[in-house]
């Protein structure tokens, strides 16, 4: 049985469950703890953990260790310890927090060794042996951040951050509340506080938008009538209209992305299958039906375009990445590595990227690694 082990940039504390020391069991006996590097990336590790072979051993351990020296100069790193504790007989979880709020303190392409310290009850420890990496080549650039605007009164946001571009200006997406952003200064504008849509169920509802000359598109679906209305926003006049309606059957709607001229809606298929299809923003009409491909990611809720092809986001813990994809087919045409850890929505202005650091709470202008 293997536990892992998340390296943590700030020093962790927690309490631990109390477990009477079993008696006649000592914290020295024939066992060394091994660890395993399991990941190295994004200037972080994980480390797989032995877990010890009998579980009154097990009951005698407090926590442990994880210390991290540069090669070059052994240069403390890190030493962050963290206590156990006791779910089950057969587990032992320790408490870190989750991987998404956990800072980077690594240096892209350096040596570092780390070994973790098994720490007992009584005192004593126990070292395991020591992991040489070096950590991986830079993912990209970061160019510049800025903060991420906030509403009032609350800060409380039930759907995930959308941001999308129209000439030169930044506009991003929170919940009902939609900002227009100076992406010299971080000043933001609130251009909108109650774009909500008038549906029964706002699920599916305004997790992506796109831009078209003055008019923001976004939209919502109804499940019971199998219908996509889409939500037009006149950014100078700030009015609202949400007459022009599509039904879908068999499908439902991810994500909406302009390419400048129209709209590409991302379907999901009943049988599993993404699609896009092609919308005139006046009317709502279908204009264009292209091919089905096996989805890119499970559920990618923002895109970005350059006027032709389409920039995807993919999640995956500890390896996010960019795709260009040609919607008309699906296929991948490059991949290239994304340098936050923590991103959220995507964004084109036509010579960088912009996301949302959900680990900093700003937002971040990018340049991936082999743009």
């Amino acid at each position: 049985m293997i536990v892992r082990i998340i390296l943590l940039g700030v020093l962790l504390s927690s309490c631990t469950v109390e477990q009477p020391f079993e008696a006649g069991i000592l914290e020295d006996e024939d066992w060394t703890p091994t660890v395993k590097l399991a990941l190295n990336d994004y200037r972080r590790i994980v480390l797989s953990l032995e877990r010890p072979p009998r579980v009154t051993l097990l009951k005698n351990i407090e926590g442990y260790r994880l210390v991290i020296q540069r090669k070059l100069d052994l240069f403390l790193v890190s030493s962050d310890t963290t206590l156990g504790i006791h779910v089950a007989p057969r587990y032992l979880i320790p408490r870190f927090p989750h991987p998404l709020y956990s800072k980077p303190i690594l240096e892209y392409q350096e040596g570092y060794a780390a070994y973790v310290e098994v720490l007992y009850r009584r005192g004593s420890t126990r070292r395991t042996n020591t992991v040489d990496f070096i950590t991986p080549p830079s993912r990209g650039d970061i160019i510049k951040h800025i903060p991420l605007p906030k509403k009032e009164p609350y800060d409380s946001y039930w759907f995930a951050n959308t941001l999308g571009f129209s000439h030169g200006k930044l506009f991003v997406l929170r919940d009902e509340f939609l900002f227009q952003v100076d992406t010299s200064t971080g000043n933001a504008t609130a251009i909108s506080n109650s774009f909500t849509p008038p549906g029964d169920d706002p699920n599916k509802t305004f997790r992506s938008f796109g831009i078209i000359g003055d008019t923001l598109f976004s939209y919502y679906y109804r499940w019971s009538l199998q219908t996509v209305t889409f939500v037009r926003l006149n950014l100078r006049s700030r009015e609202v209209d949400s007459t022009a309606r599509l039904t879908i059957s068999n499908a439902y709607p991810i994500a909406v992305v302009s390419t400048g001229k129209d709209l590409l809606l991302l379907l999901k298929r009943s049988d599993g299958q993404h699609q896009f299809v092609r919308i005139d923003p006046r009317s709502g009409s279908l204009l264009e039906t292209h091919q089905p491909f096996a989805p890119v990611s499970s559920y990618p809720l923002n895109f970005a375009s350059d006027g032709r092809q389409i920039w995807v986001p993919i999640y995956q813990w500890f390896d996010n990445r960019l795709k260009l994809i040609d919607p008309a087919t699906g296929a991948t045409i490059r991949t290239l590595p994304h340098p936050v850890f923590s991103p959220e929505g995507l964004a084109w202005d036509g010579s960088a990227f912009w996301t949302v650091d959900r680990e900093e709470l700003r937002i971040v202008k990018f340049r991936a690694a082999g743009f």
